[in-house]
């Protein structure tokens, strides 16, 4: 697991946050690096194989089939995960929130 990812996911696993994540969950033929099935939430955490044209089209295609499917994406650079955990986390926190009405 990339270094980004593996922070993220100290976060969010044994319903840290309040919600239940998996870690790289399927959904139709993609994978994604965590989800919340319960409220159709997935999280994105992109390092830099995501800054090529190619990687960005297909990023893009894969979102709009998840949220043509329902599922609410965020996404996050590795980086970030780096700066302020807690800040993240309340944006996490916020997005689970509005989901789950």
């Amino acid at each position: 697991m990339p270094k980004g990812e593996a922070r993220l996911w100290i976060l969010l696993k044994n319903r840290n946050l309040g919600y239940k994540f998996r870690r790289q969950y399927g959904i139709g033929s993609f994978v994604v690096d965590f989800c919340c099935p319960e409220i159709k939430l997935v999280i994105e955490v992109d390092g830099l194989s995501h800054e090529n044209e190619e990687a960005i089209i297909y990023d893009q295609q894969r979102q709009k089939y998840l949220e043509t499917n329902g599922f609410t994406v965020i996404r996050f650079t590795s980086a970030e995960m780096f700066s302020d955990l807690q800040d993240i986390a309340q944006k996490i926190i916020k997005v689970c929130e509005s989901l789950d009405r």
